[in-house]
C-alpha cells in the first residue's frame, strides 16, 4: 500500500462518529484480506491519538505479549510493563494494566485498537477470553473505545456470531465493513487515463482491492501494464490466492476448498457438477466445505426461488470474490505455462 492515503472518507467518518459518542464502545472492523482495513486504521490513529497494535503470523503469543508491552508503554507513558520478565507476562496482566490507566485518565479518551486480530488471538492464549474480562471494566470507565480489526471471516464467525462466542454481545455498534474501491474510484486514484471498459477489465481482475491496484503499473498502455502486473513468473498474484485460503482454512481443508473452488463455472455450478469436477466422491464433504465457503463470503449461492433449500439440488455455487475468480478462470492456467517458459 502506497504511504499517500486517499479515499477512505465515509469509513473514516464512522469512525469519528463511533469515537464522538459519550459512552464506551466496542466496534469490529472487517473486510477481506488486502482490502486496506491497516491504512485506515493507522490513519485514524493519527489522527486521535490512539493505541494501535497488530498481530503477525509469526510471532509466537510470548513475542506478541513482549510487543504490546513495549508499544502500551510508548502510548501511555509508564514502563511497567516492560520491565515485567518474559515469562511472568500474560494477557492477564497487560489487559489489567490498561484496564487501570483508562479507569484513571481524564486528560483524553483512551482508544484502543487491535488490528489482525486473528493474529493476536492465537489458539489457546487467552487473549479473547481476557479482553471479554477487562471489558466489563473498560465499559464502567464512560469513555474507553476499543476497535478489534481482522481479515479472517473465520475467526469472526468464531469469535462473535454464536451464542457461545467469546465475544458474543460486546459489540455496542453495528461492524464496519471496509469495501472494495468502486469504478469512479479507481480511474480517480489510479488509472485516470484509461478508458471505460479497461477500468472495469481491472475490476474483473482486483475486485476493486487497494493492495492489488498499486501492483499495478499507473502507464498508459493498458495491456503492458497488465502484463507486467499478473503474466510475468515474479508476479505475487499467482500465490496470492493461497494466503486468501490460508486466513479461512487449515493445512487439511485447504486442499478441498482449493478443488471445489477450481471447479466452479463462471455461471455457477451445481452440487451434482462439482463434487464431478473436483473428483470428490463424498457429498458430505463437498456439502461441509460449501457451507463453509460460503460463511466465509468466498462462495455465493444461486437458487431457482431466490432462497436456499435444504437439499440445494436447485442451487448453483459461484467464486464470490473477483480477484479468485480471476485466478481460477484465468490466471491459474498461464501462470503456469509463464513459468514453465521461463524455466
Amino acid at each position: 500500500m502506497g504511504t499517500q492515503f486517499f479515499g477512505r472518507k465515509s469509513e473514516l467518518e464512522r469512525l469519528q462518529s463511533f469515537i464522538d459518542e459519550s459512552h464506551s464502545g466496542f466496534l469490529m472492523v472487517r473486510g477481506r484480506r488486502r482490502i486496506g482495513k491497516s491504512w485506515l486504521l493507522t490513519k485514524f490513529r493519527d489522527k486521535v491519538n490512539a493505541f494501535y497494535f497488530q498481530g503477525d503470523d509469526d510471532s509466537s503469543s510470548r513475542q506478541l505479549m513482549k510487543k504490546m508491552a513495549k508499544a502500551w508503554d510508548v502510548y501511555s507513558g509508564d514502563d511497567s510493563l516492560s520491565n515485567i520478565r518474559v515469562i511472568d507476562l500474560g494477557w492477564v496482566r497487560i489487559f489489567k494494566e490498561m484496564v487501570r490507566f483508562c479507569q484513571q485518565e481524564v486528560e483524553f479518551q483512551p482508544i484502543l485498537i487491535f488490528d489482525e486480530v486473528q493474529w493476536i488471538a492465537k489458539r489457546k492464549s487467552g487473549f479473547l477470553s481476557q479482553l471479554k474480562e477487562a471489558w466489563v471494566d473498560f465499559e464502567k470507565s464512560g469513555k474507553t473505545k476499543i476497535i478489534i480489526c481482522g481479515s479472517s471471516q473465520r475467526f469472526f464467525e468464531n469469535a462473535t456470531a454464536l451464542g457461545t462466542s467469546v465475544l458474543h454481545r460486546l459489540r455496542t455498534e453495528a461492524d464496519l465493513w471496509v469495501e472494495p474501491f468502486s469504478l469512479s474510484e479507481i480511474r480517480k486514484h489510479y488509472f485516470p487515463g484509461w478508458t471505460e471498459e479497461q477500468i472495469c477489465m481491472v475490476f474483473m481482475m482486483t475486485g476493486g482491492v487497494p493492495y492489488y491496484l498499486e501492483r499495478i503499473p499507473r502507464i498508459d498502455n493498458f495491456i503492458q501494464a497488465i502484463n507486467q502486473a499478473f503474466f510475468t513468473r515474479k508476479t505475487i498474484f499467482l500465490d496470492e490466492f493461497k494466503e486468501v485460503l490460508n486466513l479461512e482454512f487449515t493445512k487439511a481443508s485447504r486442499s478441498t476448498a482449493e478443488k471445489i473452488m477450481n471447479s466452479l463455472e463462471p455461471d455457477g455450478s451445481t452440487m451434482k457438477s462439482i463434487r464431478k469436477r473436483a473428483g470428490i466422491r463424498s457429498e458430505s464433504t463437498v456439502r461441509t466445505m460449501i457451507d463453509q465457503l460460503l460463511t466465509y463470503g468466498l462462495v455465493d449461492e444461486k437458487t431457482r426461488t431466490g432462497e436456499r433449500k435444504a437439499n440445494r439440488r436447485g442451487s448453483k455455487f459461484y467464486i464470490r470474490d473477483p480477484f479468485l475468480g480471476f485466478y481460477f478462470r484465468v490466471l491459474r492456467d498461464k501462470g503456469r505455462r509463464i513459468q514453465k517458459s521461463e524455466e
